[in-house]
């Protein structure tokens, strides 16, 4: 039989490659050849049901896999890389896989939502005082 520390060891090593395997995709994505973007795009945001697949290895390491995605929609470097490959995508009907996967996807529906309504830095809301001073000028 296996002892406890020797199924922890196997853990610890299983982890780090998973790991590893999701570093890598990101990796794909912000700095691959367009192949390796749009693959790893495919990879990140499709739905499948395979033990390899990005949900389920999120899963393994304790990660929910919606709130990845959209940290990662977040980085903008890869949602730099994501607008490039969606721009240059093939339309659906030519077999796109990238196209495909991505069509209402509601995680990048919520990351877009999410990025556009953050302020820039140094921006000033609507009807918020300029500076300090501005509010003692006025009365």
């Amino acid at each position: 039989m296996f002892s406890e520390a020797m199924l922890d060891r196997q853990f610890a090593i299983c982890r780090r490659l998973w790991t590893a395997v999701l570093t890598q995709a990101v990796r794909d994505v912000e700095n691959g050849t367009d192949l390796e973007r749009e693959q790893a795009l495919v990879w990140i945001f499709g739905r499948q049901q395979v033990r390899n697949g990005f949900d389920a290895i999120c899963q393994w390491l304790d990660l929910d896999p919606d709130r990845a995605r959209v940290t990662l929609m977040l980085r903008r470097r890869f949602r730099f890389c994501f607008d490039q490959v969606r721009g240059k995508a093939m339309p659906e009907s030519q077999g796109n896989a990238f196209t495909s996967t991505m069509a209402g996807h509601p995680t990048w529906n919520l990351a877009q939502s999410r990025a556009k309504h953050r302020r820039k830095p140094g921006a000033v809301s609507e009807g918020a005082p300029q500076n300090a001073n501005s509010d003692r000028k006025a009365a």
